[in-house]
């Protein structure tokens, strides 16, 4: 039950009536209160005469805030009223004479609800009038006169006409009330309070509630559309008395665990509007993160942390001024956090994912202190990083969803979110990242061919993305394999070109860097457009069989050596002479497959270029 605490005192910390504002997602909603897409507006006056109707085309207007009971909130394909506001079907007493439809036991529902509402020490005006309007039968013909909804030519019944998209016979209907304050009753905080009393004043079974342990009155039923407006999955249920949803260790539900209405209404309002605020999709799981007093914390999927393109960042700079750069934006990022979260927050990251449409499983539930959240926040994106380049170059850590889609697609959901979970760990516990992630990244960054040039650049920008997810992740994994040595003498591999690095699989894989420069450059210089390089052509079996495959890149490099006469030829060649005296004669004649650092060697040494007066010089020749 702690993911119900967790949820309930963040409710307590955050709702505030008084500040509740329906343009935005600033707190949660009222108890007994829900959210329903309208499609239909009436206005009325103050003793219940017919104004005016207008249909909402805009779906951003249509969000209404509307009353429930526990009965009508769970409903599904029952017969069940909402208290106030509710489809056609319900509020129209002539809704037969228009449709052919039967609907007087939804009609008959809806007023015995209202009525007792407005029979109730907790009426007022506003509700009054709309039972009164309700009960002279003529909705529909109101709606059909003033041109709201369309009647057949032939046979006086409705057409089959939509609303936004809804079927005009289906449609949701809210209310106005001329002379109040405001107009519109779901945005009447006063109605709302005395619905939330008269729900208050209802007799109800009590029992202990396993979250506070009062003896108060308990949900029969718990929340849905916890996800989104249509999501009918429920975290608690216990409907099924005829499976073994319960049966065989308890005879009742509640002997399971019984949950306070209060508690339970104002947890899974509490989770809609986290999921609404800071939720995100990974496949098919549903992931949020929240500080429990509802401070802000960095995004863990790593997708807007940290401003990339922010004009601090010079895009002509070298990479060790990169580097500086994205420590001190990294340093200075945290800080913040670390202030507004003070040293007593605690951070939830929760996930969920639906295996049936009826039931929702929580796939996992972390808590911890808001320091060692960011301490590993801080550490995943000072090491799983890499240089990118969009717009010039930055440093960055790749979202998870990116590192999932590289390493398995995007086609999977299944994968795909299962994926994302596996790497949660790793950012919010400090956890090595999975070995198998990291080879299909390294995979997929080995086969360019797999990936489609962009038809406009001749550029293979989903591909150089691959590598650079790549590298950050290869650097990563060294750094998580020098675990048993002292922080200070940890292995980090330079997002730098490393001159003096003898690696076999890091120098060959600079000279795959290079000769892939070459060609682009003796191209660009004759005007030639953007094509596949000879480099990218035999990526893969380089990989796999080094020496053999470069002699044929090598002898292909020749002609574009000789193109670059004049263009800075002496500066590659002077390139490839450095990496050649690196390399030993043994090293050279190896021809097993190459480890992941030829990834580091190659994006290094491809990016290094220009970083320098001297190289920049040498390119202008």
């Amino acid at each position: 039950m702690s993911w119900i605490r967790d949820l309930y005192e963040t409710y307590e910390l955050n709702f505030d009536m008084d500040r509740l504002d329906f343009t935005t997602d600033a707190m949660p909603l009222p108890v007994s209160h829900t959210t329903a897409n309208a499609q239909i507006e009436i206005t009325l006056d103050e003793t219940g005469g017919f104004v005016y109707a207008e249909a909402i085309g805009d779906k951003e207007k249509a969000r209404t805030v509307i009353p429930v009971s526990e009965d009508s909130a769970a409903r599904t394909s029952g017969v069940c009223a909402h208290p106030l506001m509710d489809k056609l079907e319900y509020i129209a007493a002539d809704f037969e004479r228009y449709t052919g439809k039967s609907n007087d036991e939804k009609h008959r529902l809806y007023v015995e609800t209202l009525s007792n509402w407005c029979d109730s020490g907790y009426s007022c005006e506003e509700i009054q009038a709309v039972r009164s309007y309700v009960a002279k039968g003529c909705v529909l013909h109101d709606l059909i006169s003033c041109g709201v909804l369309k009647v057949a030519e032939e046979g006086g019944k409705l057409a089959n006409d939509k609303i936004a998209g809804i079927d005009q016979r289906e449609s949701f209907v809210r209310f106005s009330v001329s002379g109040g304050n405001p107009d519109a009753l779901y945005r009447n905080k006063r109605i709302m309070e005395l619905y939330i009393r008269y729900c208050q004043s209802l007799d109800g079974e009590r029992d202990i509630c396993y979250v506070t342990g009062d003896y108060t009155v308990c949900a029969q039923k718990h929340g849905s559309k916890i996800r989104h407006g249509g999501d009918k999955a429920k975290l608690i249920s216990a409907n099924d008395g005829s499976g073994f949803t319960y049966r065989g260790r308890f005879t009742e539900p509640f002997q399971a665990a019984s949950v306070g209405y209060d508690v339970s209404q104002k947890a899974h309002s509490a989770l809609r509007w986290l999921i609404d605020k800071n939720g995100f999709s990974a496949g098919e799981t549903t992931i949020v993160a929240w500080e429990i007093s509802g401070k802000e914390i960095p995004d863990i999927m790593g997708e807007d942390f940290i401003d990339p393109l922010d004009d601090d960042m010079d895009a002509g700079c070298n990479e060790i001024t990169i580097n500086t750069q994205y420590a001190e934006r990294l340093r200075k990022s945290i800080g913040g956090y670390r202030r507004d979260l003070g040293d007593n927050s605690n951070i939830v990251v929760m996930g969920l994912e639906s295996a049936t449409p009826g039931r929702l499983a929580i796939r996992f539930y972390h808590k911890m202190r808001g320091s060692d959240f960011l301490d590993r926040i801080e550490k995943w994106h000072e090491i799983c990083c890499w240089r990118q380049i969009r717009k010039g170059k930055y440093v960055a850590t790749p979202p998870l969803r990116q590192i999932a889609k590289t390493a398995f697609g995007a086609r999977n959901k299944k994968l795909l979110g299962n994926t994302v979970e596996r790497l949660l760990p790793c950012v919010i516990a400090g956890g090595a990242i999975p070995h198998d992630i990291v080879r299909a990244v390294i995979n997929a960054a080995s086969n360019p061919n797999s990936f489609e040039n962009d038809q406009k650049s001749g550029k293979n920008w989903e591909w150089e993305r691959a590598v650079n997810v790549a590298c950050a992740l290869i650097r990563k994994m060294h750094y998580d394999r020098s675990g048993n040595r002292k922080e200070e003498n940890r292995k980090e591999w330079s997002m730098a070109l490393d001159r003096e690095e003898r690696d076999r699989s890091y120098l060959f894989g600079r000279l795959l860097g290079a000769a892939k420069k070459i060609e682009e450059m003796a191209l660009f210089f004759a005007g030639e457009p953007s094509r596949v390089t000879n480099a990218e052509k035999y990526y893969q079996q380089f990989s796999q069989r080094p020496l053999q495959t470069w002699r044929v890149i090598d002898r292909n490099l020749q002609p574009y050596l000789n193109r670059l006469k004049n263009r800075g030829a002496l500066k590659y060649e002077r390139a490839l002479r450095e990496i050649y005296d690196l390399i030993t004669a043994e090293q050279f004649q190896d021809n097993r497959p190459l480890s992941e650092l030829y990834l580091l060697g190659y994006n290094c040494q491809y990016n290094s270029y220009g970083e320098t007066k001297e190289e920049q010089q040498d390119v202008e020749q």
